[in-house]
């Protein structure tokens, strides 16, 4: 009788355990879900916040970069509007008077140089004035923009072939002084092409 009794009591004991246990566990494990709850919660929290710093330092940088490229695009227009003055001189003094060619530009062939030659000239020199003018004014144009680029193209090449292919014009400083502008500009529109491509987007989401 008594061991029969001491069994039943550690069977009652061990049920009386067995339930304890069980609630024990299911709160370890509710407490360790609460837990990683909380670490991507963190963690999140943390990946948002870096992903704004580094959305709103990009948006700085970006808009300090327009900015600057704004900038040059304003020096730029001065440039164009420069060499649209100087190019207006060359294109009247060459309708005045003929000489200026053989005596300037074309050295070392100077009876190629004829009026109706320095007429042409002129003629020329003045359309790439008014091209390079109505670039200063509407610098945002991108077929004009275009257009004025190519006149400079035309100029180094001009240059280059009477310099080495026909052999009319030297080296000298009223030749290369036309060369380094052009030059110069190339490489200015250039870098001022990368603003423009990216401009006009921007400029239509403002207006719709």
């Amino acid at each position: 009788m008594t061991s029969s009794r001491t069994k039943t009591a550690n069977q009652n004991e061990d049920r009386q355990i067995q339930p304890n246990l069980g609630a024990r566990l299911r709160a370890g494990a509710g407490t360790r879900a609460e837990v990683d709850s909380g670490l991507e919660l963190c963690w999140g929290s943390f990946f948002a916040a870096a992903a704004s710093v580094l959305t709103l330092a990009r948006q700085k940088a970006l808009s300090g970069w327009r900015g600057a490229m704004s900038r040059f695009l304003n020096v730029l227009r001065i440039w164009l509007m420069m060499t649209s003055i100087i190019a207006s001189g060359h294109s009247l003094q060459s309708f005045r008077d003929h000489t200026f060619l053989y005596e300037k530009l074309y050295t070392s062939k100077p009876d190629l140089v004829n009026g109706l030659q320095a007429r042409t000239f002129g003629l020329w020199t003045m359309l790439s004035s008014v091209v390079r003018c109505l670039c200063a004014i509407d610098i945002h144009n991108k077929t004009l923009y275009y257009v004025t680029l190519w006149t400079f193209f035309i100029v180094v090449g001009h240059v280059l072939f009477e310099l080495f292919v026909f052999g009319t014009m030297a080296p000298t400083i009223n030749v290369m002084a036309p060369f380094m502008v052009a030059s110069i500009s190339i490489l200015g529109m250039l870098v001022g092409l990368q603003h423009l491509e990216a401009e006009p987007g921007s400029r239509q989401k403002k207006r719709n």
